[in-house]
Protein backbone atom coordinates (compact mmCIF):
# COMPACT_ATOMS: atom_id res chain seq x y z
CA UNK A 1 0.00 0.00 0.00
CA UNK A 2 0.94 3.68 -0.27
CA UNK A 3 0.03 7.31 0.10
CA UNK A 4 -1.76 9.38 -2.35
CA UNK A 5 -1.03 13.08 -2.37
CA UNK A 6 0.49 14.32 0.92
CA UNK A 7 2.16 11.94 3.27
CA UNK A 8 4.98 9.39 3.69
CA UNK A 9 4.60 5.75 1.69
CA UNK A 10 3.20 3.10 2.73
CA UNK A 11 0.11 5.47 4.75
CA UNK A 12 -3.60 4.44 3.82
CA UNK A 13 -5.38 7.75 3.15
CA UNK A 14 -8.20 6.51 1.97
CA UNK A 15 -6.80 5.37 -1.38
CA UNK A 16 -4.99 2.16 -2.27
CA UNK A 17 -1.88 3.08 -3.99
CA UNK A 18 0.42 0.42 -5.86
CA UNK A 19 3.21 0.13 -7.76
CA UNK A 20 5.04 2.40 -5.19
CA UNK A 21 8.74 1.88 -4.39
CA UNK A 22 9.31 1.81 -0.67
CA UNK A 23 12.79 3.86 0.23
CA UNK A 24 14.35 3.65 3.73
CA UNK A 25 15.19 6.85 5.78
CA UNK A 26 18.34 7.55 3.67
CA UNK A 27 16.31 7.99 0.88
CA UNK A 28 17.21 4.40 -0.77
CA UNK A 29 15.00 1.38 -2.36
CA UNK A 30 14.04 -1.06 0.13
CA UNK A 31 16.33 -4.10 -0.36
CA UNK A 32 14.30 -7.19 1.53
CA UNK A 33 13.04 -9.40 -1.13
CA UNK A 34 11.20 -12.19 -0.10
CA UNK A 35 10.81 -12.30 3.44
CA UNK A 36 8.56 -11.41 6.28
CA UNK A 37 7.74 -9.04 9.22
CA UNK A 38 7.86 -9.62 13.08
CA UNK A 39 6.96 -7.27 15.58
CA UNK A 40 8.67 -6.63 18.82
CA UNK A 41 7.49 -4.31 21.01
CA UNK A 42 6.11 -1.02 18.70
CA UNK A 43 8.44 -1.91 16.27
CA UNK A 44 7.86 -3.79 12.60
CA UNK A 45 11.20 -5.66 11.45
CA UNK A 46 11.08 -5.94 7.90
CA UNK A 47 13.49 -9.24 6.52
CA UNK A 48 14.35 -10.73 3.31
CA UNK A 49 17.37 -11.28 0.69
CA UNK A 50 19.64 -8.46 -0.05
CA UNK A 51 20.61 -8.48 -3.74
CA UNK A 52 23.61 -5.84 -4.87
CA UNK A 53 21.84 -5.81 -8.08
CA UNK A 54 18.23 -5.89 -7.07
CA UNK A 55 15.62 -8.48 -6.91
CA UNK A 56 16.22 -10.96 -9.13
CA UNK A 57 17.27 -14.77 -8.30
CA UNK A 58 20.92 -14.61 -7.63
CA UNK A 59 23.53 -16.22 -4.89
CA UNK A 60 22.75 -15.98 -1.63
CA UNK A 61 24.56 -12.42 -0.12
CA UNK A 62 22.99 -12.19 3.00
CA UNK A 63 19.57 -10.91 4.88
CA UNK A 64 18.91 -6.94 5.09
CA UNK A 65 16.39 -5.72 7.77
CA UNK A 66 14.62 -2.75 8.15
CA UNK A 67 12.78 -1.11 11.51
CA UNK A 68 9.66 0.96 11.55
CA UNK A 69 6.81 1.98 14.16
CA UNK A 70 4.37 3.11 11.28
CA UNK A 71 5.15 0.46 8.33
CA UNK A 72 5.61 3.49 6.18
CA UNK A 73 9.09 4.73 7.53
CA UNK A 74 11.96 2.49 7.39
CA UNK A 75 15.17 2.45 8.61
CA UNK A 76 18.16 0.46 7.25
CA UNK A 77 19.50 -2.27 10.14
CA UNK A 78 21.66 -3.54 8.09
CA UNK A 79 22.87 -7.19 7.15
CA UNK A 80 21.29 -9.60 10.03
CA UNK A 81 22.63 -12.50 8.18
CA UNK A 82 25.89 -12.24 5.84
CA UNK A 83 26.99 -14.97 3.58
CA UNK A 84 28.60 -17.84 5.40
CA UNK A 85 32.17 -18.69 3.84
CA UNK A 86 31.06 -22.16 3.22
CA UNK A 87 28.35 -24.36 3.15
CA UNK A 88 24.44 -24.16 2.77
CA UNK A 89 24.34 -20.52 2.76
CA UNK A 90 28.06 -20.05 1.17
CA UNK A 91 29.24 -19.31 -1.85
CA UNK A 92 27.20 -20.00 -5.19
CA UNK A 93 24.15 -21.06 -2.69
CA UNK A 94 20.74 -19.73 -2.84
CA UNK A 95 18.36 -19.00 0.06
CA UNK A 96 14.61 -17.57 0.09
CA UNK A 97 11.63 -17.45 2.27
CA UNK A 98 13.54 -16.57 5.21
CA UNK A 99 11.42 -15.69 8.06
CA UNK A 100 12.39 -14.75 11.76
CA UNK A 101 10.16 -15.65 15.16
CA UNK A 102 10.63 -15.27 18.84
CA UNK A 103 11.12 -18.51 20.40
CA UNK A 104 8.38 -18.68 22.84
CA UNK A 105 9.90 -20.58 25.41
CA UNK A 106 13.29 -18.83 25.46
CA UNK A 107 12.69 -15.66 24.04
CA UNK A 108 15.65 -15.85 21.52
CA UNK A 109 14.69 -14.66 17.93
CA UNK A 110 15.39 -17.60 15.56
CA UNK A 111 15.92 -17.25 11.77
CA UNK A 112 14.48 -19.81 9.26
CA UNK A 113 15.00 -20.47 5.37
CA UNK A 114 15.15 -22.66 2.81
CA UNK A 115 18.90 -23.39 1.66
CA UNK A 116 19.83 -24.92 -1.93
CA UNK A 117 22.10 -24.97 -4.69
CA UNK A 118 22.05 -21.35 -7.05
CA UNK A 119 21.85 -22.98 -10.34
CA UNK A 120 18.80 -25.05 -9.62
CA UNK A 121 17.44 -24.30 -6.08
CA UNK A 122 15.98 -27.53 -5.86
CA UNK A 123 19.34 -29.81 -4.96
CA UNK A 124 20.68 -30.35 -1.39
CA UNK A 125 17.93 -28.64 -0.26
CA UNK A 126 16.40 -28.13 3.60
CA UNK A 127 15.50 -25.98 5.75
CA UNK A 128 18.62 -24.14 7.98
CA UNK A 129 18.93 -21.52 11.04
CA UNK A 130 20.26 -19.00 13.10
CA UNK A 131 19.77 -17.52 16.05
CA UNK A 132 20.08 -13.95 18.01
CA UNK A 133 19.52 -12.93 21.91
CA UNK A 134 17.77 -9.16 20.15
CA UNK A 135 15.90 -8.91 16.93
CA UNK A 136 18.11 -6.87 15.15
CA UNK A 137 21.38 -7.71 16.27
CA UNK A 138 23.76 -10.23 13.71
CA UNK A 139 22.33 -14.03 13.94
CA UNK A 140 24.73 -16.59 14.16
CA UNK A 141 24.32 -19.40 11.52
CA UNK A 142 23.36 -22.92 13.22
CA UNK A 143 22.87 -24.86 9.60
CA UNK A 144 19.95 -27.23 8.86
CA UNK A 145 17.29 -27.77 11.02
CA UNK A 146 17.41 -31.62 12.03
CA UNK A 147 15.41 -33.94 14.42
CA UNK A 148 16.64 -36.10 16.86
CA UNK A 149 17.45 -38.62 14.05
CA UNK A 150 19.14 -36.57 12.12
CA UNK A 151 16.91 -35.89 9.47
CA UNK A 152 16.34 -32.32 7.60
CA UNK A 153 13.15 -30.79 6.81
CA UNK A 154 13.76 -31.52 2.78
CA UNK A 155 11.69 -28.64 1.08
CA UNK A 156 11.34 -25.71 -1.04
CA UNK A 157 8.74 -22.99 -0.23
CA UNK A 158 8.54 -22.32 3.60
CA UNK A 159 7.61 -20.56 6.70
CA UNK A 160 7.84 -20.19 10.08
CA UNK A 161 4.97 -19.43 13.19
CA UNK A 162 5.23 -19.28 16.65
CA UNK A 163 2.24 -18.03 19.13
CA UNK A 164 1.23 -19.71 22.75
CA UNK A 165 0.76 -23.27 21.42
CA UNK A 166 4.76 -23.56 19.99
CA UNK A 167 6.39 -23.13 17.12
CA UNK A 168 6.01 -24.62 13.49
CA UNK A 169 7.52 -24.28 10.25
CA UNK A 170 4.89 -24.93 7.39
CA UNK A 171 6.13 -25.64 3.72
CA UNK A 172 5.30 -26.24 0.54
CA UNK A 173 2.85 -29.48 -0.63
CA UNK A 174 1.48 -29.21 3.30
CA UNK A 175 3.68 -30.26 4.91
CA UNK A 176 3.72 -28.89 9.00
CA UNK A 177 6.52 -29.58 11.31
CA UNK A 178 6.29 -29.27 15.48
CA UNK A 179 9.44 -27.31 16.77
CA UNK A 180 11.43 -28.45 19.55
CA UNK A 181 10.89 -25.67 22.91
CA UNK A 182 14.08 -24.26 21.47
CA UNK A 183 12.85 -23.61 18.35
CA UNK A 184 16.52 -25.79 17.63
CA UNK A 185 15.24 -28.78 16.06
CA UNK A 186 12.10 -30.36 15.24
CA UNK A 187 10.04 -33.05 16.98
CA UNK A 188 7.24 -33.92 14.54
CA UNK A 189 6.05 -33.82 10.31
CA UNK A 190 3.10 -34.22 9.09
CA UNK A 191 1.73 -33.82 5.56
CA UNK A 192 -1.44 -32.23 5.05
CA UNK A 193 -2.52 -32.56 1.42
CA UNK A 194 -5.47 -30.87 2.08
CA UNK A 195 -3.74 -27.49 2.26
CA UNK A 196 -3.36 -27.32 -1.05
CA UNK A 197 -5.26 -29.31 -2.65
CA UNK A 198 -5.87 -33.50 -3.25
CA UNK A 199 -2.29 -33.16 -5.06
CA UNK A 200 -0.35 -31.85 -2.13
CA UNK A 201 2.04 -30.48 -4.63
CA UNK A 202 1.08 -25.95 -4.14
CA UNK A 203 4.48 -24.16 -4.19
CA UNK A 204 4.18 -22.09 -1.11
CA UNK A 205 2.28 -22.67 2.20
CA UNK A 206 -0.89 -20.91 2.95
Amino acid sequence: TGATGAGPVGVFNGTLATGITFTDTDGKPVNAHGGGIIREGDTFYIHGLFFPTGPTPDDFHGVAMYSSKDLARWKNEGIVLPQQPSGELGPNRNCDRPHIIKCPSTGEFVFTARAADAATFQQDKEVVYATSPTVNAVYSYKGPMKNASGQTASHSDMSAYADETGAYLMTESGWVYILADDCHSWVSGKQYSAVNGPSGGGEAPT
